[in-house]
C-alpha cells in the first residue's frame, strides 16, 4: 500500500500518534517512522501532543450532552468515540458533568410510559 509522504506527515502533525497513523494507513508503524525520520519531520517523546478536535466538536458534544440531555454513552454511539473520550473532552472544556441521580433522572424521564 503507497501512501504519500505528506499524508503521513499531516496526521503526525495534527497530533495523531504513530500507531494511530498506522491504524488510519494500514502501514507498520516503523515504516511510518522511518519515512517521517528520514524526511526530516521531528519526532514526538511518547505521550507527546494528541490529536485537538476543532472547537465545532466540543460545541456540538456540549450541545448534545446539555441540551439535548443525551448521555455520553449515547454521544459517543453517535459519534463513533468511547464514552470516556466524551466525558473527557467534555470536562476539558469546563462542562459540568451530571451527578448518577440526575444521570438517572434524565433515562427515567424518557422511557417510554407503560401501556395499561
Amino acid at each position: 500500500m503507497s501512501v504519500p509522504l505528506a499524508k503521513l506527515v499531516d496526521l503526525y502533525e495534527t497530533g495523531f500518534s504513530l500507531s494511530e497513523v498506522s491504524d488510519l494507513t494500514g502501514l507498520p508503524k516503523t515504516t511510518i517512522r522511518d519515512r517521517l525520520t528520514r524526511h526530516g519531520v521531528e519526532l514526538r517523546s511518547r505521550g507527546g501532543a494528541r490529536y485537538e478536535p476543532p472547537h465545532e466538536e466540543y460545541a456540538k458534544t456540549a450541545f448534545m450532552y446539555q441540551i439535548m440531555g443525551m448521555s455520553t454513552v449515547e454521544i459517543g454511539d453517535h459519534l463513533g468515540l468511547s464514552h470516556d473520550t466524551v466525558s473527557n473532552r467534555l470536562m476539558r472544556h469546563g462542562v459540568e458533568m451530571r451527578s448518577r441521580g440526575e444521570s438517572a433522572r434524565i433515562r427515567f424521564a424518557r422511557r417510554p410510559k407503560a401501556q395499561p
